[in-house]
């Protein structure tokens, strides 16, 4: 199978072996990681040799500590974010704090995301499907922007999941077919990999989860399973807030509206 070659981000990259050094384990074993699709480099050179940053290696090494790269130690951040969300809802906690807590599981259990967001449905006579983000890690203004302007002229992935309330994934948007919406986005900011899960209660779109890496990914079965996993404990949540708003006539937002706060920080 040929590697597809992908462009080195900004910032200084290591190789295989280095990498291999800095986690602590033999290259064959981070080649098989990459094989199974557990870990995603940053970047392939024309020969297809691996590259990585030092911040995806630290942020790896974090989330395998204890584990194995190749087994079970993958599941433990997926697991320990369900976990975690599970105890606040049990507290009943509000739904900002639910959807700040999904976005650090999503930040933590996939590996390679470069934005992650959860937004809510928010109807508006204009759209009935305008979302209005909660939570964000890394969204550019410019994508909230071109979002919000074109979301009821194109078709994005977003909208896509909400319509027919299927998840909208994408492993490689240079040879994979997207919407014009996206295609759009893509023009001005990198988009190589994206995962997009509807949060729906009684066949009702609710909001969305979504995880965008700007080279190409492999979302495992063990992610999409968590992301489906994270929706579905949200939706009860969703839909309550949604009986809540639904003698509200004040303003609604428009598009990726933001009201939660950018997590630029570390982990």
């Amino acid at each position: 199978m040929l590697a597809v070659e992908t462009p080195e981000p900004a910032g200084e990259m290591v190789g295989a072996l280095e990498a291999a050094r800095i986690l602590g384990i033999h290259r064959s074993t981070l080649n098989l990681a990459v094989r199974r699709g557990r870990i995603e480099p940053d970047a392939r050179t024309p020969r297809g040799r691996l590259r990585f940053t030092r911040e995806t290696l630290a942020r790896i090494h974090d989330q395998l500590a204890g584990g194995s790269m190749t087994g079970d130690g993958m599941l433990r951040a997926p697991i320990r974010a369900l976990a975690e969300l599970g105890r606040l809802l049990a507290e009943n906690r509000p739904l900002d704090e639910l959807a700040e807590a999904a976005l650090d599981g999503m930040r933590r259990a996939l590996p390679g995301s470069e934005m992650c967001l959860v937004a809510r449905v928010i109807p508006t006579p204009r759209d009935r499907l305008a979302l209005r983000v909660i939570a964000q890690w890394h969204l550019p203004d410019a994508i909230r922007q071109d979002f919000a302007r074109l979301s009821t002229t194109f078709r994005f992935a977003a909208t896509s999941a909400l319509r027919t309330l299927e998840p909208e994934v994408r492993e490689n948007t240079s040879c994979q077919p997207i919407h014009t919406g996206t295609a759009h986005l893509c023009r001005a900011w990198p988009i190589g990999a994206y995962a997009v899960f509807p949060i729906v209660a009684c066949e009702e779109p609710l909001g969305v989860l979504v995880s965008v890496s700007q080279t190409p990914r492999r979302f495992a079965a063990y992610e999409r399973e968590f992301l489906r996993g994270l929706a579905w404990a949200l939706a009860p949540v969703f839909a309550r807030e949604r009986q809540f708003d639904a003698a509200d006539d004040g303003d609604a937002g428009e598009g990726w509206e933001a009201h939660g706060h950018d997590r630029h920080g570390g982990d």
